[in-house]
């Protein structure tokens, strides 16, 4: 329930709605670029983790996407965390939850690794993005496991 609605909040749908409602706003519109620049970043990300098609190499434009949105919010934490305007103080809680930022950080960059370590130039390895779980140990630790997928094979696809 919890991720479905972190989805529903976090997609293209949520970042057209406020695309349309900022124009309304005129003047205040502004208020709502922050929220907006993060919407892009949190629905191309939703975007590519929904995408039943699979990841055949490492060169893949959603890899590539991937390390966009990772490298945006690394960037946007140091902005925060180095911003002269705001007090140290305050400043923590102008980002997000660390916790928060590490999952989607570890997420992207995590995907990312595990293609670059399961995919070679010979590999006939392909990685669907909806069908990879994330799972929870005793410890806290999170892992991603590859659910495998039935598939036929001709003879000569061996």
């Amino acid at each position: 329930m919890r991720n479905h609605l972190a989805e529903d909040v976090l997609n293209a749908e949520m970042l057209n709605l406020l695309l349309q409602y900022q124009p309304y706003l005129g003047e205040k519109g502004n208020v709502l670029t922050g929220v907006i620049e993060l919407l892009q970043q949190t629905s191309l990300m939703i975007r590519i983790f929904r995408d039943m098609k699979p990841i055949i190499t490492t060169d893949e434009s959603r890899l590539t996407d991937l390390m966009i949105v990772f490298k945006w919010f690394k960037d946007r934490e140091t902005y925060a965390m180095n911003c002269e305007i705001v007090p140290k103080n305050i400043r923590a809680k102008k980002i997000m939850s660390i916790q928060c930022h590490e999952d989607i950080q570890s997420c992207a960059i995590g995907f990312v690794e595990l293609c670059q370590m399961l995919i070679s130039a010979e590999s006939k390895v392909r990685i669907t993005l909806t069908q990879l779980k994330t799972c929870s140990t005793n410890r806290g630790l999170r892992t991603m496991v590859l659910i495998p997928i039935p598939m036929s094979y001709s003879t000569g696809d061996l």
